[in-house]
């Protein structure tokens, strides 16, 4: 059967850089994919609602954007036959780089790699109900993805690592009860996040180990230690260093459910959540097919 393709664009996706990139590319897309649809939104339900319904008469969906725009299109294809194809055009990618594509190529590469259709079955995680493909933040995570997501000015890592001082200078601790399995667990943290991929704000190596296809996560926390010694850790990270003992617990979890002592800020793979004290986190038992390298 020959493939058909659906392109869905976020015009918002890196300050609206993503939506002028595809539309110079409009020729070479259709010269290589002569019958597709190039759909644009600035919505993210319409990017998952066009994503399910792009899925009923189109194999292969692509994703054009960063990593929000992927979460969003994932959300649309999960528990259908549909394939999601990848062309990274965000301001972090990270969920690229988790698939092996190499970010800031030009789109004639990507559109290689779509016509290589090289597929991975992927986990996809869900908190309180909600998919993610890449990483949960909750804490220090969550409010420097807040704060980033305010300076719309800056692109890529500058972005996340500004946003990252301003959440160094004020984030709090805060109290962790976490159940894995019969295992209960108490500490005063900085920050915990949920990996399914290795790389967050496009440099941050948060778990270096992670796969998003071993049907594993990992649990990674930072503990409430003094806040130079956070400071010191940023900047580990902020240098591309991967984040280690004794600046982080890490675990491999196919479930975990965290209560924190006060309403903490939240990303899910990059995009703002709500503020919340509960999360039940699993591994949903469907796999979402991807095309990577």
């Amino acid at each position: 059967m020959q493939n058909s393709y659906t392109f869905i664009v976020n015009a918002n996706s890196n300050s609206g850089r993503a939506a002028t990139t595809i539309k110079r590319a409009t020729l070479l897309i259709r010269n290589r994919f002569p019958d597709a649809s190039i759909l644009f939104t600035s919505e993210p339900t319409k990017l998952t609602q066009w994503a399910a319904e792009a899925a009923t008469h189109s194999n292969i969906v692509v994703a054009c954007g960063g990593d929000g725009t992927m979460q969003s299109v994932a959300r649309g294809l999960l528990n259908t036959s549909a394939i999601m194809g990848v062309i990274p055009i965000g301001s972090g990618n990270d969920f690229a780089k988790a698939m092996g594509l190499p970010t800031h190529q030009n789109i004639a590469y990507y559109l290689d790699m779509l016509l290589q259709h090289r597929m991975r079955q992927v986990d996809v995680p869900t908190v309180n109900g909600e998919a993610f493909i890449n990483t949960l933040g909750i804490g220090f995570d969550g409010l420097t993805n807040l704060y980033a997501s305010q300076f719309s000015f800056l692109k890529g890592a500058l972005k996340y690592t500004i946003a990252g001082l301003k959440a160094f200078l004020t984030a709090k601790t805060f109290s962790l009860h976490s159940w894995v399995g019969e295992e209960e667990t108490f500490q005063d943290v900085w920050l915990v996040a949920i990996a399914n991929g290795s790389v967050e704000g496009g440099r941050y190596i948060i778990s270096p180990q992670s796969s998003n296809h071993d049907g594993k996560l990992e649990l990674i926390v930072v503990p409430s230690f003094n806040r130079l010694k956070l400071g010191w850790a940023f900047i580990q990270l902020s240098l591309g260093k991967p984040l280690t003992s004794p600046y982080r617990q890490l675990s491999e979890v196919q479930q975990v459910r965290i209560a924190t002592s006060t309403a903490q800020p939240i990303h899910l793979d990059g995009e703002n959540g709500p503020y919340t004290k509960d999360f039940e986190i699993s591994i949903s038992p469907t796999k979402l097919k991807v095309i990577g390298a």
